[in-house]
Order: structure tokens, then sequence, then C-alpha cells
């Protein structure tokens, strides 16, 4: 091989690295801003709290649960709509397809054997997937813009301001629902150690952040409140100050929050960065689509027949080429022009990825195949929401220190809340960041293992119930251990990371590797990701009352 082949290869080994590790802060960048609405919303309690106090220094509604609400809500029934329509679509396309058959008896109903008909790891909805995502992205944007100049406006009637906020949560909701969809379809293509990992690490690294902005908040605030109301004061003045306390009295919003507005408008750089990283990432795959379709097309036999599942089979020779180019050149571990190809060939989960007919993946499939393909990692999905939102935030929140009042250390007083909610976020983190070395394509039976990890979970019902709480109860079992409550904590947020990113890692493994096929899976995913969290938030309600009365 002559030296300016060697260098010619050296060079585009070189180049595909760089990419890759482009592609991969893009999305750790994607994971961060598709949660920093929510993120944004939540840490600043002061701000809204400020903003929707009354003429009689009371909060006109209790915003953090209706912002939980219409946040979940609107983001299952905006991904309900979607997967609705693709499946009225489906029916119709079926249809009509019965009817050009019937219609005209020598249609062959096969694809074209146009190059550009086909191709390995995309198809014609690539454009579609650009501004299922782009768009959202866009209206984020503009929402965090509005929210941001809200705060240069303090003469808004709280009424007003909650009606405007509610409205952008909604959209929100929505966006960042539909937004995600198609990150994690456009992910779906590419290698999960340089896509999906990194996306579901930058939501967990957007946790991290908003829980270390807000301990360090509270522990510039002087402790002496909290030492005087619960500590220092005997039981029928602590009722007294609860009781007044249930009803949280506020300052209304009269000056300019600079910090708050800085806040609100480092969110709207982020988004921005969003938008921009994401166009790069469709350029990128649309190119390597195009290389990789090209170099598989000048290495296999002219077809007399297109299979319905002809980008299968593509990847096949590629595979079968692949194997015997391994014994002809010393460089057969280096990236070429058809890494996604082989990508695809070493990935795929053999035991699983027949779990569905494949000669049935033509554009027309139909949601009913995609979900049975699916459905474990969608269903551990939902099950691992559900049983995290149960008990995050709400009863963590809950949480207090066994050493409470008995010693003037503050992580054992004011700032034991604020370091739980440091914890949970630092063991979800880990939880995803260890995910990255785990072979799911190599793990036989991976979706019913998903879903039997994700069920064990309810074993922290009575975990947490032996956990020292705000209501000290006589009669409850409680482990007096800051310890136990602390491991407890981070094991319940490490199985939680750790599942949410196998489950999304290993599903896309279990449908044909084209963008339509990526699509619907990921609207499935997704949706089962919200729907887990609204049934989560609604089941913290009835499991808060039962465990404060055990």
């Amino acid at each position: 091989m002559s030296n300016s082949s060697i260098g010619s290869r050296d060079e585009g080994s070189s180049t595909h690295q760089l990419s890759g590790s482009i592609v991969r802060v893009i999305f750790l960048l994607l994971g961060v801003g598709i949660l920093m609405p929510w993120n944004a919303f939540v840490s600043a309690k002061p701000y809204f709290q400020s903003r929707l106090c009354s003429d009689d220094g009371q909060v006109i509604v209790d915003f953090e649960l209706w912002f939980g609400l219409i946040w979940n809500l609107s983001s299952v029934l905006s991904l309900g709509l979607i997967i609705l329509s693709t499946i009225v679509s489906d029916i119709l396309k079926k249809r009509n397809r019965d009817n050009t058959i019937l219609l005209s008896p020598d249609a062959s109903g096969t694809p074209s054997n146009d190059p550009g008909s086909e191709q390995i790891c995309g198809d014609s909805s690539e454009g579609h997937s650009f501004w299922l995502v782009m768009v959202p992205l866009a209206l984020y944007m503009a929402v965090f813009l509005v929210t941001d100049l809200l705060v240069l406006v303090p003469n808004i009637p709280p009424k007003t301001f909650f009606a405007v906020t509610v409205a952008g949560l909604a959209i929100c909701g929505t966006c960042g629902a539909i937004a995600q969809a198609g990150i994690i379809s456009t992910a779906g293509l590419f290698n999960s150690k340089i896509s999906i990992n990194p996306f579901f690490s930058g939501q967990a690294l957007g946790g991290v952040a908003v829980s270390l902005a807000n301990f360090a908040a509270a522990s510039m605030e002087n402790p002496s409140s909290f030492w005087e109301q619960n500590c220092q004061a005997d039981d029928y003045r602590i009722q007294k100050i609860r009781e007044l306390d249930s009803k949280p009295t506020c300052a209304p919003y009269a000056e300019y929050d600079w910090a708050v507005f800085g806040y609100f408008f480092a969110g709207c750089f982020i988004l921005g960065s969003c938008l921009a990283g994401y166009s790069y990432i469709s350029k990128y795959q649309r190119s390597e689509h195009r290389d990789d379709y090209e170099a598989v097309q000048d290495g296999i036999p002219e077809m007399d027949e297109v299979s319905p599942r002809t980008g299968l089979e593509l990847n096949e020779r590629v595979c079968e080429r692949d194997s015997l180019d391994q014994s002809e050149s010393s460089y057969q571990d280096e990236p070429t022009n058809e890494s996604l190809a082989r990508q695809f060939c070493e990935e795929r989960s053999h035991d699983e990825i027949i779990s569905v007919d494949l000669e049935e993946y033509t554009e027309e499939e139909s949601e009913g195949a995609v979900f049975r393909a699916i459905k474990g990692p969608a269903s551990c999905v939902f099950l691992t929401f559900a049983v995290t939102l149960c008990f995050f935030p709400s009863w963590i929140s809950q949480l207090r220190s066994s050493q409470e009042c008995e010693t003037h250390f503050r992580l054992a007083n004011d700032l034991y809340s604020p370091l739980s909610f440091v914890v949970f976020n630092l063991g979800d983190l880990v939880g995803r960041m260890v995910s990255e070395k785990i072979p799911v394509d190599r793990i036989q039976h991976m979706s019913s293992k998903l879903v039997i990890a994700s069920v064990c979970r309810i074993v922290f019902f009575p975990l947490f119930i032996f956990c020292v709480t705000e209501n000290r109860n006589g009669n409850r079992l409680v482990v007096e251990s800051d310890l136990y409550s602390l491991l407890v904590q981070f094991l319940f947020a490490f199985t939680n990371g750790i599942l949410i990113s196998c489950a999304f890692m290993h599903a896309p493994r279990l449908v044909a590797h084209t963008t339509t096929m990526q699509e619907r899976a990921s609207e499935m995913m997704t949706f089962a990701v919200n729907f887990g969290l609204l049934s989560g938030s609604m089941l913290s309600f009835p499991f808060s009352q039962l465990a404060s009365k055990m």
C-alpha cells in the first residue's frame, strides 16, 4: 500500500474521531438544554412566589403543583396526538396502497432502483426529523425569551402573570416532548456512546448544576430562622408556626431581579447553542449516510428486484464484505466511510432484533409492530419514572437528619434537605455514566431483564418509610442513621439513571435502522417517559398521605 493512501486513511481517521467528539459534546448540550425550562422554572421558586403574591401577602395559587401538572399533562397529550396521527396515517397509506394494487395489476409496489431512493441508515423523512427538533427548540427559546423580558415588567397583575406563565409552560411541555422524541430518533442512528449516553448524561448534569446552585444559595442564608422554628420552641409554638407556614406569606414583586434575568438569559443562550448544534448533527448525519450508501453501492452486485428490507440487506452485505476485507488489509480496525453501516452490524442485539419480522420493515410499518418490538424498554421507562416521581421530589423533600436540633452542624439541620437533592442528582448522573460501560447489545433477553429490574424498585417503598422525615410520628419505626438515609437516596437515584439510559440504548436496536422507524420508536419511548412522570406525580399524593399516617 502506498504512503499516500496510508496518509489519507490516517487523515480520515482523525477527522472521523474529531467529528465523533463534536457530536458527543452536542448531544450532551442537547441533554442540558431539553430540560432547561423545567429546571429554570423549578429553581426560581422565590421569583415566582413574589410574582404571584397578592396585595394581602398571600400566594394566589400553589404554583409548584400547577407547574408540574401542566408540564407533564401537555407532554403526554401532545405525544399521544402525534402517535394517534401516525396510526391514522399508516391506515390511510395502507388503504391507498391496496387500492393502487387493485387498480393497477402491474404495480409491483416495490421501491425505485434509483440509488437515491434508499439509504443505509436514513430515509426520505430526514427533513421531517430535522424540523421535528428545530421548530420546538425555537419555540422553547421564544418562551424563554418572553419569560426573561417579563422580569423587567414588574407591574403585571399576579393572575395575568400566572395565566401567561401557565401558557408558556404548556408550550414548553409540548415542545420539550416533541423535541426530545426527535433528538432520540436521531441519536438512534449514531453509536450510543456518542449520542444516547451523553444526551441523558446532559439531562442529569443539568439537574446537578441546579441542585448545587440551590445548595449554595441555601448555605448563604441565615440558619437562625430554621433553628428558632424547629429547635428552640415548645410543641405548641412549632404547631402554630407550621399552621402559619401552610399559607405562605410573600412580598409582591416590585424591583427588577437582575439575577433571575441573567439566569433566564443564560437559558436562552444555551437553547440557541442547541439549535446550532443540532443543525450541525443533521448536516453531519446526511453527509455520512450519503458516503456510506455510495460505498456500499460500489461493492454489491446489481439486484433484479428490490426487497422491502433493502436497507437491511445492504447492511448485511457490508457485514459480509467487511469480514472478507479483514483478511486482506492490516487497517481493518481504522474508521472508514462505511463506519455507520458496520456499526449497525456490530451493535444490534442478535437475540431480540428478530422479535419483529424484518420483512415488515417498510415505510408503512404499523405502530403496533414497533410497539411490540420496544415494549420491554418502554415498560421499563414507564415503571422507573412512575416509581421515581412517587418519591422525588415530594417525599425526599420531607426527609430530615436523625441529628436535627441535636447539633449546630448545618448539614444536619437547614442544609439537609438541599443536600438530599444534590445526592439524588449526583446518583442519577453516576448511573447514567455507568450505563455507557454496559454492553446492552450482548446481553440476552435484555428487554425482560430491564422490566424485571424496574419492577424490583418497589423495594424502595419500605426503605424510604424507614427514613426519618419531618413527620415525627412516634409510632413509626425508623432507622436513626443519616448514612442509611443518604445511601437509600443514592441507590434510588442510581438505579433510575442506569435503567433509563440502558432502556434508551437498547430500544433503537430493536427496530429498523431508518429515520422513520427511529422516529416512531422514540415517540413511543418519550410518551412512556412523560406518562410515567405524570403517573408518578399523581401517585405521590396518596403515598405521602399514607406514609405520614404510619
